[in-house]
């Protein structure tokens, strides 16, 4: 039965992904017409049945004005404008607003009859690109069949604006794009959550079929477009990162810093794990939580494998404190990168680095507490043991946990089965092997327990194995720290001097980059690192190098880029985005309305987030929130800081909430300790909701009722 199953899911898939296939293949390809056209000047085209949707996309728009003693000779039809007829705009001729209107021919009078009303775009919230939809009723569309369509872009300046526009006719069923992409993100999610496949693998699946609906509903995008849809400046600074750290890992530093850390802490794990949250909020602030996490994660997966301890809730505890106290610094988390750049943020003059620090820090302080609350009430008892009795780990544990990763990382392809089969059994009897150890000791200890209580004359009274093994681990604990510590010392010096110094220049440069103006980005430093790191450690067996790199993450990026895209191609974000704005324009201005707008931006922001990757939903909705500000008459840092706190919280709901959260998976899966979507959900999502609610509380508190803007 589970083999017919296992051939039926991949039947189905085949299917499916065949059928994106081909609606790639056969969907008419509609290339966005691209127009730069002065205003007052009628931009004509066609429709062609069954055809009856306009998308229609305004890029940032330049504040320049063509030279009147030129123009008169730049028209349409004339080809592209001449680049050398641009003049920059005086100050006093800043436009304003472009009005867009589409008219059609009339086939009883041959007059121009306007079909849509007067759709305004106002200049100074075009900072990326913004599109709207012209939707044709039947009626219209029978009527105006066959004749001409032309589209005029006007504008309320004293001198014609140039704009770039993109032109694409859609047909009927496009107005149901919305619906489309959630069906795409719901399908991607249930077969992660119900792990159908590997989240790779689903992921992958996913922009294959929302390419394929893109396809059909707008237009099929080329190869090029689509790997420019992926982040490769996330994929490198990972990729240079995951070297650093692989050639690091050589050097025995984990094994060497895992045991000081549990010597600091006495052998209490909850204090281990108190530490390792704070050190990892600390570090996340001023430096970003994905290279945090590909830091802290190795340390505390060897930790936990020395201890004997499973690591996965003190690594999803670690991810959740590094997108918390990321979100206390401009730069501490992407969104809040995008949120502190953006040019009407910029513009506003509002947002300080200090600025931005002083009132989301102390937030961050508020949720911090929160949260280390809720660990101590739901973590804590699993955690809170006597200091000294975590059991170390023996020789042969520390092998049957290597062996296991490794039967973990085996395909399905008939030989690695074979192989796998082997595996599994060398791991059942080494287990055995462990256990059988572990019997013959108690049986010692337990017949020289009985001689000296003979010998004293004293009745023996034979201990539970419960009570052997307490026993057994007070016994071991100082004397298996003494062992560690001599175990576990730095092996290779040369190579551990060469990788501190490395790791410290690059995580200076980050530091830098934020700091000094140069142009030198995250992921060239990374890339420059682990070049150079590879060159100085004098690595000559690349190929086992590379084999620690954690590819399947980087593919689960590239695939979770290319769907979020298509999402975004959709227009699910900015549906929304908009729905967000209306709302909150329909409460009465003054204090309920600042109320409505912060809960209504902070809980939207935070559940939006933890589905849907949050850079792109951050770039759409900051300008939106930031003209919102000055349409609805609400001041704009309260708005500012509710998207920041909900965009960077709201990454701790789900697996793939934030990029965090998919790195620390991806390596605790490669140790042998896979975490499902389901366990993460069930432990972070609450935290969300808790850190979600007292940084609303908290804005309630000191930016309604104490207006401290």
């Amino acid at each position: 039965m589970t083999v017919l199953l296992s051939r039926l899911k991949v039947g189905c898939t085949v299917v499916i992904l065949i059928l994106c296939t081909l609606m790639y293949m056969l969907a008419p390809y509609k290339e966005p017409e691209n127009i730069v056209s002065l205003t007052d000047t009628p931009i004509y085209f066609s429709l062609f049945p069954p055809l009856s949707r306009i998308n229609l996309r305004i890029h940032p728009v330049q504040t320049k004005v063509i030279d009147q003693t030129r123009s008169s000779n730049n028209s349409l039809t004339d080809g592209p404008l001449d680049r050398d007829s641009f003049v920059s705009i005086e100050e006093e001729q800043t436009v304003n607003q472009i009005f867009i209107k589409i008219y059609a021919t009339n086939p009883n009078t041959s007059e121009w009859d306007q079909l849509i009303d007067d759709t305004i775009f106002l200049m100074d919230e075009i900072t990326v690109t913004e599109a709207k939809n012209f939707d044709l009723d039947s009626e219209t569309r029978e009527k105006y069949l066959i004749t001409p369509y032309k589209l005029s872009a006007a504008t309320n300046s004293s001198s014609p604006v140039v704009v770039s526009l993109n032109l694409l006719t859609l047909p009927t069923f496009s107005r149901y794009e919305v619906y489309y992409a959630l069906m795409l993100l719901l399908s991607v999610y249930g077969l992660i959550i119900f792990e159908v496949f590997h989240r790779t693998t689903s992921v992958l699946i996913g922009s294959f079929c929302s390419i394929g609906v893109l396809s059909i509903v707008r237009y099929p995008p080329t190869f090029k477009e689509v790997v420019g849809w992926i982040d490769f400046d996330t994929i490198g600074l990972l990729y240079g990162m995951m070297i650093m750290v692989a050639i690091f890992s050589e050097t025995g530093f984990f094994e060497f810093v895992s045991i000081r850390a549990y010597k600091i802490s006495r052998g209490n794990l909850w204090r281990l794990t108190l530490m390792l949250c704070t050190f990892t909020a600390l570090v996340s602030s001023v430096l970003d939580n994905v290279t945090t996490m590909l830091l802290v994660a190795p340390v505390t997966i060897r930790l936990c494998q020395v201890l004997n301890v499973d690591p996965v809730l003190i690594l999803i505890s670690e991810v959740i404190f590094s997108n918390v106290g990321g979100t206390a610094t401009p730069i501490g988390d992407p969104p809040n990168i995008i949120l502190f750049n953006n040019p009407l943020v910029i513009k506003s003059g509002l947002v300080t680095f200090f600025g931005f620090t002083v009132h989301v820090g102390l937030g961050i302080i508020f949720v911090m507490a929160a949260a280390m609350l809720y660990l101590w009430k739901f973590l804590g008892p699993k955690l809170h043991v006597k200091e000294g009795q975590v059991r170390m780990q023996t020789d042969l544990e520390r092998e049957l946990e290597v062996w296991k990763a490794t039967a973990a990382s085996i395909g399905d392809s008939k030989d690695e089965i074979h192989a796998k089969s082997q595996l599994e059994n060398h791991i059942e009897n080494l287990g055995a092997q462990i256990n059988a150890e572990k019997r013959v000791k108690r049986m010692v200890k337990e017949k020289e327990k009985e001689r000296l209580a003979r010998s004293t004359g004293q009745q023996y009274r034979r201990q539970s194995d419960e009570d052997e093994e307490i026993e057994e681990d007070d016994d071991k604990s100082a004397t298996d720290v003494v062992n560690l510590e001599e175990k576990y010392k730095i092996h290779d010096r040369p190579q551990f001097v060469i990788s501190c110094f490395t790791l410290s220049v690059v995580i200076g440069m980050f530091f830098l980059h934020n700091a000094v103006d140069v142009n030198l980005s995250l992921v060239w430093i990374a890339l420059f690192g682990s070049v150079v790191h590879i060159v100085l450690s004098g690595t000559k067996d690349l190929e086992h190098l590379l084999h620690k790199v954690e590819w399947s993450t980087l593919l689960f990026f590239a695939g979770l880029f290319v769907t979020m895209r298509c999402l975004e191609e959709l227009g699910l974000i900015a549906q929304i985005a908009n729905l967000t704005s209306d709302v909150i324009q329909l409460v009465p201005v003054g204090n309920w309305r600042l109320i409505v707008a912060i809960i209504l931006i902070l809980w939207v922001s935070a559940f939006v987030s933890a589905f849907i990757d949050n850079i792109p939903y951050m770039t759409t909705l900051v300008p939106v929130v930031a003209n919102l500000s000055a349409r609805a008459e609400l001041p704009l840092t309260p708005l500012l800081w509710a998207l920041s706190f909900g965009a960077c919280l709201g990454g701790n709901g789900t697996l793939i909430g934030a990029s965090a959260n998919v790195i620390t998976c991806g390596l605790a899966e490669g140790s042998g300790h896979p975490i499902s979507f389901m366990r993460f959900l069930k432990f972070a999502f609450p935290i969300m909701i808790l850190t979600v609610f007292v940084a609303n509380i908290y804005l309630l508190i000191f930016h309604v009722a104490i207006p401290w803007y």
